[in-house]
């Protein structure tokens, strides 16, 4: 027998010491990290607000201090976070992309650098 075919019988062999059961392991405690921060997993539904005079700017495509930005206000926000975001695009980018300024920037206004 090889030695790879030892290690796989040995991995998959009823008398393995290691402990497969997952629902037995202490849940995972801290911040998520920011390689993959909360809005980007799970699930997340748009809704509107319930006031309908309520009209945040959008976290994703309003910014009114940067140059060829716009003013964009918004009815919707996202249920689990908690953030108003415009139904399309924004909501989708800013749940897809790590960096939704900047995807904004891009794809949104044209412009080349976030500025």
């Amino acid at each position: 027998m090889s030695f790879r075919q030892k290690v796989m019988q040995g991995l998959l062999s009823e008398e393995s010491n290691v402990d497969t059961d997952w629902s037995t392991q202490p849940p995972r405690v801290g911040h998520p990290s920011a390689e993959n921060p909360k809005r980007m997993s799970g699930r997340h539904f748009i809704e509107a607000y319930e006031n309908p005079k309520e009209k945040p700017d959008c976290t994703v495509c309003s910014d009114r201090k940067k140059d060829g930005w716009k003013r964009k206000q918004t009815r919707y926000h996202c249920k689990s976070c908690h953030v108003p975001l415009c139904v399309i695009p924004c909501f989708e980018i800013y749940h897809t992309k790590l960096n939704y300024k900047q995807t904004a920037a891009t794809d949104i206004y044209n412009l080349d650098v976030l500025k």
